[in-house]
C-alpha cells in the first residue's frame, strides 16, 4: 500500500494502516533502536512499540515521504532516554552527533 493511503487511513484511525506500517518499518526501527541500546537489548521492543505508538498518536503531523524520517526521530530520542534512565552512556557516535562545533578552524580555514 502507498504511503499516503496509510497516512490517510491513520489519521482516521484505521488500526491496520498502523499495523502495514509497522510491517512495512518494523525491522528499521528495531534496526535503529538496536544500535543505540547495544548494552540493553531486552529494551529495544519496548523502545520499538512505544514509538510506533507516538507515530499513531501523532498521525496528524505526518507527511509523505517523511514517515522514516519521522519514526527514526522517535525512535533514537526514545532509546536515548531509556540508556539515561538505564544510567548508561550513549554510544561514541551517538555522542558525536551531539557535539557543539569547537571553533577550531577546520580544513578550509587551514589551507
Amino acid at each position: 500500500m502507498e504511503e499516503g493511503e496509510l497516512i490517510r487511513r491513520m489519521k482516521r484511525g484505521d488500526p491496520a494502516a498502523l499495523e502495514a506500517l509497522m510491517d512495512r518499518d518494523m525491522a528499521f526501527a528495531c534496526g535503529v533502536a538496536s544500535s543505540i541500546l547495544r548494552d540493553a537489548p531486552r529494551d529495544v521492543e519496548e523502545v520499538v512499540s512505544d514509538s510506533f505508538l507516538a507515530l499513531w498518536n501523532n498521525a496528524h503531523k505526518l507527511v509523505p515521504g517523511r514517515v522514516r524520517g519521522y519514526l527514526s526521530a522517535i525512535v533514537r530520542n526514545r532509546a536515548k532516554n531509556r540508556l539515561r534512565e538505564l544510567g548508561k552512556e550513549l554510544p561514541l557516535e551517538e555522542d558525536l552527533l551531539d557535539l557543539e562545533p569547537s571553533g577550531d578552524p577546520g580544513p578550509r580555514q587551514s589551507l
